[in-house]
């Protein structure tokens, strides 16, 4: 019944069932141990990979969880790599903490603004109403500057027809046009 299991375990890490299968118990929980610690790591890339693609690719539901399978998948490949070198040490430990701190890096920012979204979206809406605020008074002295300008014009247009009509009832009224 568990021989399915262990098949699928070494199928997943890379193993060969066939090799591993005849090994110790301790080989099989050597197995146990790698799978689950895989089997984390991928699912919560899935989770990061689904999260990134509807924040900022804004896509739909299926994409979003096409987009989390890529990313399991990227991890799985990668953590396979890791398990299956046979060199421990030198090159192969360095690029394993460089693609860990890296991976860790990615991760954490975008787990961070999925869990605080709510908080970040606050924020974007506080430094949006200071920017309103400081750019407002400008603003406004400018909108009044103009309002004053375009009265001003008014005004001065209004007393030159007032001071046309004037000038017209003066003639009429000199010239017997009544």
């Amino acid at each position: 019944m568990r021989d399915w299991f262990l098949r699928f375990q070494c199928w997943v890490l890379g193993y060969s069932y066939d090799v591993i299968k005849f090994c110790s118990a301790a080989s099989h929980k050597a197995v146990k141990k790698y799978f689950s610690a895989v089997l984390i790591v991928t699912t919560l890339w899935f989770f990061i990979g689904a999260a990134f693609a509807d924040r900022y690719l804004g896509v739909s539901l299926s994409v979003s969880i096409g987009a989390g399978f890529l990313m399991a998948l990227i991890v799985l490949q990668i953590e396979r790599q890791i398990i299956l070198s046979s060199r421990k040490r030198g090159k192969v430990l360095s690029f394993r903490v460089v693609t860990g701190v890296l991976m860790a890096f990615i991760g954490s920012v975008i787990l961070d603004q999925f869990v605080f979204r709510e908080d970040i979206n606050t924020k974007k809406i506080d430094v949006t109403q200071e920017r309103v605020n400081k750019s407002l008074p400008a603003k406004s002295g400018e909108i009044d500057r103009q309002t004053s300008a375009v009265s001003e014009q008014i005004s001065a247009k209004e007393a030159a027809r007032g001071s046309d009509r004037r000038n017209l009832q003066e003639t009429n009224d000199i010239g017997g046009f009544h």
